[in-house]
């Protein structure tokens, strides 16, 4: 049966609830009873499924019978396409719950005698929904573009409001093509909702567009979804809360020279973006803002789009971490997700999904670079802002992670604006060895050492010690010593330096 669980559980007298996962919720319960809704998409974008959910939801939920006006595709292949999302429209035949009618090789002269059919079945079947699939083939069937446009308006917009009929009009929007179908379509109804697909990033992304619904409180929107076994599902938008109250409680990070950098620690809410190069320290640092949040009784839920959990896991515990039973008091959460190789969409829809279910007083996301190379620079600071703007409404403090090339800067990580405390972790070279920096770019609203201080990861995890003394330009990419270590050393070793003697004249 196709998924209803986001759908208000008793949607007014007034509205036809449609079954879509996701939707229902934005439209106030469902469409307006009566209400003739174009639905225009790209070919395989979901028109037909969209459709079935709406008329199997009403049947099998609200027991109101519904009909299926094709004029693209026979009966045999709807049910059998209907079956592979565990839809029985057979059984709801039997039950006079459902009526397919076989328009597809209506021609012109019997435009007429089909519209009369569909009038007979609705109040022969005592219909309450109706989807006539698809305007478009049925325009095919005139000679003039202006005779179908005439019937849409004459014919159907006023046949549905007669019957209150709540009827679904498929229109197919051509691949590039900016026009919804025929053109008039779309004026005519009372609402009017466009799929769209599209590869972008290597990936294949679906819009659901809201241009237009008359009749209740939403506005004009893109959300993203996605078609599954069963059915379609739409991921409403992460909505940017604006901060109501106030935090003048500080937190601790987990890494006490940090905290005192930041003289006692982040404010309650803040977000923290740790940034650096591979290597740097960055999982580290976000594990033990973790532990302290669990040893501080606060649950964090640690979402990772780089490793699994088991990796986590046993790096934890590498550094002698109780995390095993953190999680099993469920103080600790990790999820892992991969957006490469899959819907960047899904996958983001279940991280907001965890996020209201546990409902975290920390939050840690790893990193922010694997969700960025899978979608547009405006989606990703869309995203990051609404995210930011949530916690921060919340009190939940997070901690995001992002890798940078050869000690890039807060300005090359463009959403660096939206964060409330930036730290860069760096490797600067040094006589023929790797040492860790560390520095703190930004701290809205906090004292802070801005020095750049030396930090380990020994067997107890990130150790912060003192500012660097013997090397300078690290953050210009070119360390060296300062000059007057190094006019010290020069002396040094010159005098040490034998000379050269017996040389020939």
């Amino acid at each position: 049966m196709a998924s209803t669980s986001n759908a208000p559980e008793e949607p007014g007298e007034d509205r036809a609830a449609t079954g879509v996962e996701g939707f229902d919720n934005l439209i106030e319960g469902g469409f307006p009873r009566g209400d003739l809704i174009l639905l225009a998409g790209h070919p395989g974008s979901g028109k037909t499924m969209f459709s079935s959910q709406f008329l199997f939801t009403g049947a099998t939920k609200y027991g109101e019978p519904g009909i299926y006006a094709s004029f693209a595709e026979n009966r045999e292949a709807f049910l059998r396409n209907m079956r592979r999302t565990n839809m029985d429209f057979e059984s709801l035949e039997r039950k006079n719950l459902f009526k397919f009618i076989d328009f597809v090789t209506v021609k012109e002269q019997a435009i007429d005698a089909a519209l009369a059919t569909i009038m007979a079945e609705i109040d022969s079947l005592k219909a309450r929904r109706l989807v006539i699939d698809s305007f478009s083939a049925m325009a095919q069937a005139f000679s003039e573009k202006i005779d179908a446009r005439i019937v849409l308006h004459t014919v159907l917009g006023r046949m549905t409001r007669l019957s209150k009929v709540t009827t679904l009009l498929i229109a197919e929007k051509p691949l590039g093509s900016e026009s919804l179908g025929g053109g008039m379509e779309e004026f005519v109804s009372d609402a009017v909702l466009v799929l769209t697909q599209s590869l972008e990033r290597g990936h294949m992304r679906r819009h659901f567009d809201i241009v237009k619904m008359r009749g209740t409180g939403a506005s004009r929107a893109r959300l993203t979804y996605d078609i599954t076994e069963h059915g379609i599902v739409v991921h409403p938008s992460l909505e940017a809360h604006p901060a109501t109250r106030i935090y003048n409680e500080r937190v601790s990070t987990g890494v006490e020279g940090l905290d005192r950098m930041l003289s006692g620690g982040p404010y309650k809410g803040s977000t923290i973006l740790v940034m650096g190069e591979a290597g740097t320290g960055k999982t580290t640092t976000a594990l033990q803002f973790m532990m302290r949040g669990a040893a501080n009784k606060e649950r964090t839920l640690y979402v990772s789009y780089e490793e699994s959990a088991e990796e986590l896991i046993r790096q934890a515990l590498g550094f002698g971490w109780k995390i095993r039973d953190h999680i099993e008091n469920g103080l600790v959460k990790i999820a892992s997700f991969f957006p490469e190789p899959y819907n960047i969409d899904n996958i983001f829809a279940d991280t907001r999904k965890l996020i209201d279910e546990y409902k975290p007083t920390r939050f840690v996301l790893d990193s922010l670079t694997s969700l960025e190379r899978a979608m547009s620079e405006d989606e990703f600071f869309r995203v990051v802002r609404r995210m930011e703007s949530r916690f921060k409404a919340e009190g939940v403090t997070a901690l995001v992670t992002a890798r940078t090339s050869d000690g890039g800067l807060p300005s090359d990580f463009w959403v660096s604006s939206l964060m409330d405390v930036i730290v860069s972790l760096r490797q600067v070279e040094s006589e023929s060895a790797l040492r860790r920096a560390l520095v703190i770019f930004k701290a809205r609203g906090l004292p802070l050492d801005t020095s750049i201080k030396e930090f380990e990861i020994n067997p107890k995890g990130i150790v912060v010690e003192e500012k660097f003394t013997d090397i300078e330009q690290i953050l210009g990419g070119s360390a060296r010593k300062p000059a007057r270590v190094q006019a010290w050393s020069e002396a040094f070793s010159g005098a040490a330096r034998p000379t050269r003697t017996g040389s020939k004249g």
